[in-house]
């Protein structure tokens, strides 16, 4: 998902100068629609040692229970079956592989074409044609045409999909420019936790940041933080003041600037809460996705032509990366598994916590914050809040 929406955000930096555009194709009710002859045929040719169980999930209609009715259903894949998306997706692969647009790129049902908007306008009106031929049909009320201009000339084919310009594209949830499409996405995130945090103060405070903690903090965040270069965006300062007003609310605890930094480190690693600063997170987060999928972003890239080396990701990564040494990161070099967000992550912790202990006002203090980052003192925040066992503090 995160190499589909690199290699989009690359395509765009294109569309700026000229009048290709991105369209973004959704099929109505595809994962119940589609053939299970298809899926079949599929799965026979391209993972034959599994063709058993294929066979005797697919291979016959499938009763489900309505009130006192049965019902035979006889398409798409069936919901809660761990293979569904892989047969979803080698069933419909050659849709995309049959496309010839330069970009084209497809997550599930969710199909994404790059070209001359008569260039879309034809591979659109063969892929409708066979993916009909799947049981599948486009579903024009979600289908968008992003492109430089709202004033772009657009193909019959085209018209009654929704115009959207460059500054205000998304795509799979994450946005494709600093602009608009930045700040709303980071806004709604906000706002998303300023409700919960509102509704968490009628739980139990031990629930509340169990819940907090995993659910409604930087997990909410995280698929943006990396696939968008968000460091040094006005709306994560908001953000993190939101989650640290909501947090001293759950623990009856006014928390000055000291205690945040302290509350806002990894448990295992710098004695905190685990409930991570959306500042502080944000340059590693970028910068592990962009390394650990730069290889698929540059295969998505390649039918666009040979001039799409991974060197185009430098724009973006470079202010990542700056922002990552203001933050305490070190050589990039040293970095040994650029692929992976805690390894990034873990310089800036080490700096801020070194940082953390060096403005501590007196011994006891110190000796404190050393005691919590000692080996396991910090296990009772990963456990279930259960009374029955001892295990749930009180308010």
């Amino acid at each position: 998902m995160e190499a589909a929406v690199h290699a989009a955000r690359i395509y765009c930096s294109y569309l700026a100068n000229s009048d290709k555009v991105l369209t973004k194709i959704d099929f109505s009710n595809a994962f119940n629609s589609l053939r299970r002859d298809a899926i079949l045929q599929a799965s026979f040719s391209r993972i034959p040692e599994w063709a058993p169980y294929v066979h005797s999930a697919y291979a016959g209609s499938s009763r489900l229970f309505w009130g006192t009715h049965i019902l035979d259903s006889c398409e798409g894949v069936q919901q809660g079956d761990p293979l569904g998306p892989l047969l979803f997706c080698l069933t419909v692969q050659p849709l995309l592989t049959l496309c010839d647009c330069e970009f084209k790129v497809g997550f599930l049902d969710d199909f994404t074409l790059g070209d001359h908007p008569l260039k879309v306008a034809t591979e659109l009106a063969r892929l409708e044609e066979r993916a009909s031929d799947l049981g599948l049909s486009i579903n024009i009320n979600k289908c968008e045409v992003i492109s430089a201009s709202s004033s772009t000339d657009l193909p019959v084919s085209l018209k009654n999909f929704k115009r959207v310009v460059l500054d205000q594209g998304c795509l799979l949830g994450s946005p494709l420019s600093g602009g608009v499409a930045m700040d709303e996405a980071l806004n709604s995130r906000i706002e998303a936790l300023q409700a919960a945090s509102t509704r968490l103060r009628l739980l139990q405070a031990h629930d509340a940041l169990i819940i907090l903690k995993f659910s409604m903090s930087l997990p909410s965040l995280l698929h943006i933080l990396r696939s968008a270069p968000c460091s040094g965006h006005p709306s994560l300062p908001r953000f993190d003041e939101v989650l640290r007003t909501s947090l001293s609310a759950i623990l009856n605890v006014a928390l000055d600037d000291i205690q945040w930094s302290q509350a806002s480190l990894p448990v295992r690693e710098g004695g905190g809460l685990g409930i991570r600063s959306a500042v502080h997170l944000a340059p590693s987060a970028f910068l592990a996705s962009a390394n650990a999928s730069a290889l698929l972003t540059s295969a998505i890239l390649s039918t666009f032509g040979s001039n799409s080396p991974l060197a185009i990701l430098i724009p973006d990564t470079s202010s990542s990366l700056q922002a990552w040494k203001v933050l305490g990161g070190g050589d990039p070099n040293s970095v040994y598994t650029p692929g992976v967000q805690k390894a990034w992550d873990s310089q800036v912790v080490l700096h801020a916590r070194g940082g953390l202990l060096g403005n501590l006002p007196d011994e006891t203090s110190q000796a404190r914050l050393l005691a919590v980052r000692a080996p396991h003192s910090g296990d009772w925040l990963h456990g279930f809040p259960l009374t029955v066992a001892g295990l749930r503090l009180s308010d």
